[in-house]
C-alpha cells in the first residue's frame, strides 16, 4: 500500500528562523503535505518522538512520518537527535532527513553512520529549494512505504 502525499506529517528541527521560514514555504508550495510540527531544538523533538505520552499518539494520525534535521543546533545538536532516535526500539525505523549548510564530508559521513536515510544541503536559490523540497515530499510520501512506528 502507497503513502498518500496529502497524509504526509513531518517534524522540522531547525533552529534558523531564515531557514526554518524557506523550508516551511518550499512545502507549502508543495501543498501535498499533510502538517508540519516545527522545534527549534533537539531536545523538545526528543520528548516529542520518545516520551511516553507520545508512545501512544504513534499509533494515530498525529506522529510524523517524517523527520527533517538541521545539526546545528542549540541544546541538542542533531547528531545527539540521531544517535537517540536510533537508540531507541520505537524510533529506530522513522526515516530522518538531514537538511544542513555544511558540506563537510566529516558531518556527511557522522551523519549516515548514525542512521540518517538522507543528507541533503539546503540550496542558496529558493526555486531550487522548492524543487528539493518537492521531490522529497514525493518521494517520502507517495513512493516510499513508511514503517508503522
Amino acid at each position: 500500500m502507497q503513502n498518500e502525499a496529502s497524509s504526509l506529517q513531518i517534524l522540522l528541527v531547525e533552529d534558523d528562523a531564515i531557514h526554518a521560514h524557506l523550508i516551511l514555504r518550499a512545502i507549502r508550495e508543495y501543498g501535498k503535505v499533510k502538517s508540519v510540527v516545527h522545534l527549534t531544538d533537539g531536545k523538545p523533538a526528543l520528548e516529542l518522538l520518545t516520551s511516553r505520552r507520545d508512545r501512544l499518539s504513534s499509533q494515530n494520525d498525529d506522529y510524523p512520518h517524517l523527520v527533517l534535521l538541521d545539526l546545528q543546533l542549540p541544546e541538542v545538536n542533531g547528531f545527539e537527535v540521531l544517535r537517540a532516535l536510533r537508540s531507541e526500539p520505537m524510533t529506530q525505523q522513522l526515516p530522518v532527513i538531514i537538511l544542513s549548510s555544511s558540506d563537510l564530508a566529516d558531518d556527511v559521513a557522522q551523519s549516515y553512520s548514525l542512521g540518517a536515510n538522507a543528507y541533503i544541503m539546503k540550496p542558496t536559490d529558493f526555486n531550487m529549494f522548492v524543487h528539493h523540497m518537492s521531490s522529497l515530499c514525493e518521494f517520502w510520501g507517495t513512493v516510499v512505504r513508511l514503517p508503522s512506528i
